[in-house]
């Protein structure tokens, strides 16, 4: 099961970096666009969203949010809101920033959401899959300790999927 988390990431990264090497070639995109496309994302989900979460849901020590056991429904709609709010709305300055800067151009969209979409693909999908084979591989070795710190539910999950 570890072998196949590995190549997912290794094709997931390959697929990025392929998807940025084409459109280089094919439409020349702005590489300082790439980047700050990266740089929306990780402030606007990464800072400001995450500030807003924190005032917001008041999560607790542990990890748990009082909206998200009471409410599960309408916590995934919070969630939703708040990507879409924060996501949408620095690309919408980005864009009006960079058309003070110079002309928009048609590439310029592509660019932003590779750079977006990059570090999102990044942050979200390699760290996953790392977390997932941390928990895996602490699972797999069955230390007591390691258990101890996992519920019945988190275990039977991971061990089903490692089957």
């Amino acid at each position: 099961m570890t072998i196949h988390i590995f190549i997912t990431m290794l094709l997931l990264l390959a697929f990025l970096i392929g998807s940025i090497w084409f459109a280089k070639k094919k439409y020349q995109i702005n590489l300082a666009v790439l980047g700050l496309g990266a740089v929306a994302f990780f402030v606007s989900s990464q800072i400001l969203e995450k500030l807003v979460h924190i005032l917001i849901l008041h999560p607790q020590k542990d990890g748990s949010i009082a909206l998200l056991q009471d409410h599960p429904l309408v916590y995934i709609i919070y969630g939703l809101a708040m990507a879409a709010f924060f996501e949408e709305t620095a690309r919408l300055v980005f864009f009006k920033w960079l058309e003070k800067k110079r002309s928009l151009e048609k590439a310029d969209a592509l660019t932003y959401g590779l750079g977006h979409g990059g570090l999102e693909l990044i942050f979200l999908g390699l760290t996953s899959l790392l977390n997932l084979y941390i928990v895996l591989s602490a699972v797999q070795t069955q230390n007591p300790q390691v258990m101890q710190l996992l519920s019945e539910n988190m275990l039977k999950t991971i061990q089903s999927l490692s089957v």
